[in-house]
């Protein structure tokens, strides 16, 4: 069972209290310190899975280009490029 099952930030201020142990610093401002760099490297986490998948639905949505300079040209060949010149 949870040891503070009404808040979310217990885990938080666990493992900010048992880093702070660790270092050997038993002061309120290092474990607040310590809480505020946890929350925001998970923040941080977050920020970058949601760019990560943005992009993926970017790549996945946009029309694929041709990659190579002959699939260039063969759409040349086939009309897809409009030319104004001799009309």
């Amino acid at each position: 069972m949870a040891r503070h099952p009404a808040t979310g930030s217990a885990p938080l201020l666990d493992r900010a209290c048992a880093q702070a142990m660790v270092d050997g610093i038993h002061s309120y401002r290092y474990v607040k310190k310590l809480t505020e760099k946890i929350v925001a490297d998970a923040l941080a986490a977050i920020d970058r899975a949601e760019e990560a998948r943005q992009m993926e639905f970017k790549l996945q949505a946009s029309p694929r280009a041709p990659a190579d300079p002959v699939s260039r040209q063969r759409g040349h060949l086939t009309g897809s490029r409009t030319s104004t010149c001799g009309e």
